[in-house]
């Protein structure tokens, strides 16, 4: 059975991962056969929201033991992640991803990547599997393959679009319910929820997403 690595920031789309995205991601790795191995970073949140009111809360969060939430407790310390061990790997959106999967919300285009994701998804491209990257996250793709050409989603996101531009890749406004394949590098993209989608579209490209990196 194959291996779907998919890494988690947090639970909610402002401090952490998108929460339908994640599950629809889960529900299309199960409905295709998969077996999804759920990364998340072990290190406390930049901050906490109020998903209510969208104001900050003086709390202090772990970004594993969050994640966890969404997948019953079945996650693991990214640390943990071993390319060789897996044969996809997919990011789900959410705002976190940008402040615990990167450095994005506080450096800009100039942002680091945790390593072990680094790792892990140069790792995989090396060997010719396939990585999937949902709403916020083509910010880290972008990042990750710098000055590559890659094709991306960005659904009319004007800051992402210039982001991608920036970092030497190439954004692709497409609709909610479209991806966007690199078939040269073996990425698949998204704008998810970003784009204002609803879930039903929003369902719809994962099912393609996911059917790609079946293979």
């Amino acid at each position: 059975m194959s291996r779907v690595a998919v890494v988690l920031a947090g639970c909610g789309c402002i401090d952490g991962s998108d929460v339908v995205e994640s599950t629809l991601v889960l529900y299309h790795i199960d409905r295709l056969g998969l077996e999804p191995v759920v990364f998340a970073p072990n290190m406390p949140q930049s901050h906490v929201a109020n998903h209510l009111t969208e104001e900050n809360k003086v709390e202090v969060r772990n970004v594993l033991v969050e994640s966890a939430r969404i997948v019953r407790g079945d996650a693991f310390d990214i640390r943990r992640m071993n390319f060789r061990m897996l044969d996809a790997l997919v990011i789900p959106g959410g705002f976190g991803v940008l402040k615990h999967l990167s450095s994005f919300a506080f450096a800009g285009i100039d942002c680091g990547i945790i390593t072990p994701l680094r790792d892990a998804v140069e790792g995989l491209h090396d060997n010719g599997k396939p990585l999937g990257f949902i709403g916020a996250s083509v910010v880290l793709a972008a990042r990750i393959f710098e000055g590559s050409g890659m094709r991306l989603a960005v659904g009319g996101e004007d800051s992402f679009e210039y982001v991608v531009s920036e970092l030497g890749c190439q954004p692709v406004d497409v609709a909610c319910d479209e991806i966007v394949v690199d078939e040269e590098n073996g990425v698949v993209s998204m704008v998810g929820f970003i784009g204002g989608c609803s879930i039903r579209s929003v369902g719809g490209a994962l099912s393609r997403m996911m059917e790609y990196l079946r293979g």
